[in-house]
């Protein structure tokens, strides 16, 4: 994104092209940044940087056709401009505070930060040994290449954390079972305890641990006989 008014003077843009550019690029990015509160609400970062990446796709392999006698065509392709950074740095700072631990928000984003700033860095790097009509096409495959990794590494953590999902609800299921084993137990105990008669359990002195016993040894004998 630094070289892309180079790019349009090389196209043959003036000055003012380039403003116009930024111009109608703020003009589609502020109302995602306005509603990106209810965007969240029904789409996930993962979601928002993939519009984003198919948005950026689109861009600069339009760029690598615009001829240089109709540099004003960029203006049809700035809208998605708008779109790209809306929806990437929304995406980038929700999903840096959903992953970084708590206490931790500040860091993350910092971290963040550091990685985009290294991006551009190798950007600018490469821009000094491509022509911009093969710049843009390299970049765009870059940003293919990372959308697709993107997209298998999201699913492949929405498996695990599925299967962990499932392995946590049957481990939930057993100890309720064995919390109502448990609890059967105790009550047949206390059912067992009743059948002793009052009149026994105060000549006996007996507690209630004590009367299952009683029950018990009072059957055997009575088998017995």
């Amino acid at each position: 994104e630094n070289l892309i008014f180079i790019y349009f003077e090389f196209l043959g843009g003036s000055y003012t092209l380039c403003g116009l550019t930024v111009m109608v690029t703020v003009i589609f990015e502020l109302p995602i940044f306005h509603y990106a509160p209810k965007i969240l609400a029904i789409a996930s970062p993962v979601w928002m940087f993939q519009c984003g990446c198919l948005a950026y796709v689109v861009r600069t392999v339009g760029y690598s056709f615009v001829p240089r006698s109709h540099p004003y065509l960029v203006l049809f392709l700035e809208p998605l401009h708008g779109v790209t950074i809306g929806f990437v740095k929304t995406g980038s700072v929700a999903f840096a505070d959903t992953w970084v631990p708590k206490g931790y928000e500040a860091s993350g984003q910092g971290f963040l930060s550091l990685i985009m700033g290294m991006g551009q860095f190798l950007g600018l790097c490469t821009g000094m040994f491509l022509e911009g009509r093969v710049l843009y096409r390299v970049l765009a495959g870059i940003v293919s290449a990372g959308s697709i990794i993107l997209a298998i590494g999201q699913h492949v953590t929405t498996k695990q954390s599925q299967s962990i999902q499932q392995e946590s609800e049957s481990t939930g299921e057993d100890v309720l079972n064995n919390e109502r084993c448990k609890a059967e137990q105790t009550s047949e105990a206390k059912i067992t305890c009743t059948n002793v008669p009052n009149t026994v359990r105060s000549k006996l002195g007996l507690n209630r641990g004590q009367h299952a016993k009683y029950n018990r040894l009072s059957y055997k004998t009575k088998q017995s006989f």
